[in-house]
């Protein structure tokens, strides 16, 4: 038997990035051969202004801005909202009207989701931020380790991005019932699949309050672990989307969402997956799990 937990903690081992990433970005985006480069400390210079692209100016402040200013008063930020750029997208698509975006405000900082970021970097937009750590002498190894790592497997090698939070989870399991049951331990880097295929070697049998679940999903301020939030986590994980907002293409029916679909209903039908959240905490298997911690 074996939950999942979630926690946000910069002192944890670094599992899951959130979609939010503050990233440097060059002057002039997608060409490189106008482009300034970074901006350079200037002598005697008493403000520095950044141009910064967030969707809202009061949020960004209380999130990030405030504190920075407070302790770097000889920095600025000009906020510019992005929160109204897809109205009018005509034939575009949502990557080419960001790219426009930012070629017409000529940012200095860009606050990202994941999918946003990948394109930035595969694009050339953003500046690697190796030589400017060197040059500042920035200590990277300040953040949790394995975060950078990360960072830079996303980058192709090269550090384009860093996150001042991030959520991470894990997978708690009953070592007991796993060496009772003869079935080997969880291990790192196990995917959706790799964890339900765990669950379904415990056995089924016996009633809903002594009966070991392979599984026990739900998060103590999320739905229980029902068909449709196992599909939903699952399809998130593979990276998949209901809709292709760029081409307002219906994309479910593919092979990717029939695998996690079939996947899902398998495990929910096999019994595997315990999916009530007020028999989770007075079931015995529960007590059984905490007492064996």
């Amino acid at each position: 038997m074996f939950e999942q937990r979630s926690e946000t903690m910069m002192n944890r081992t670094w599992l899951q990035v959130v979609t939010m990433l503050v990233i440097s970005c060059l002057l002039v985006v997608g060409c490189t051969s106008e482009s300034k480069g970074p901006i350079e400390p200037k002598e005697n210079q008493e403000t520095t202004t950044l141009k910064v692209i967030y969707h809202d100016s009061e949020l960004f402040y209380k999130q990030y801005g405030d504190l920075f200013t407070t302790l770097n008063n000889q920095i600025q930020f000009e906020l510019i909202s992005d929160a109204d750029i897809y109205k009018d997208m005509g034939d575009k698509t949502k990557e080419e009207v960001y790219a426009e975006f930012i070629r017409e405000e000529q940012p200095d900082i860009l606050i990202l989701d994941a999918h946003q970021f990948k394109n930035q970097i595969n694009d050339g937009i953003l500046t690697e931020l190796d030589s400017l750590s060197t040059r500042d002498n920035y200590n990277l190894d300040e953040f949790v380790p394995g975060l950078v790592d990360q960072f830079r497997e996303l980058g192709g090698g090269g550090l384009y991005g860093l996150t001042p939070s991030f959520s991470s989870k894990a997978i708690f399991y009953n070592k007991d019932l796993f060496k009772k049951n003869d079935i080997e331990l969880p291990s790192d880097g196990m995917s959706w699949y790799d964890i339900i295929d765990l669950a379904h070697r415990f056995p089924t049998e016996g009633d809903k309050q002594t009966r070991v679940y392979g599984y026990s999903g739900g998060e103590v301020y999320e739905a229980p672990m029902d068909l449709v939030t196992l599909i939903d986590k699952m399809s998130q994980a593979e990276g998949l989307a209901i809709v292709n907002t760029d081409k307002m293409q219906v994309t479910i029916d593919t092979d990717a969402w029939k695998k996690v679909i079939q996947t899902a209903i398998k495990a929910d039908q096999s019994g595997a997956i315990f999916n009530s959240m007020d028999e989770l905490f007075t079931s015995g298997t529960n007590e059984e799990f905490y007492d064996s911690q």
